[in-house]
């Protein structure tokens, strides 16, 4: 519930300059933006595993595939 208020605090806050003139329609859209990206993050199941995962440092490892470079990539 926290987070919903937030959103709509903010969301609404910078719908309210914007009206005014204080702000840009850009600029509250990006506000819009940022929340969108911020729910696509939460659902994310990959940046809920590393919140999950034990702190502390963990060994590289090689990568699976490599990418090639150069005039034919």
């Amino acid at each position: 519930m926290d987070d919903l208020r937030d959103l709509l605090t903010e969301v609404y806050g910078a719908f309210r300059h914007a009206v005014d003139a204080e702000i840009s329609w850009d600029d509250f859209e990006a506000a819009i933006h940022e929340w969108h990206e911020s729910a696509i993050a939460l659902r994310s199941e990959a940046l809920a595993a590393a919140f999950s995962a034990p702190g502390g440092e963990v060994p590289l490892t090689q990568p699976e595939l490599t990418a090639e470079c150069g005039a034919d990539a």
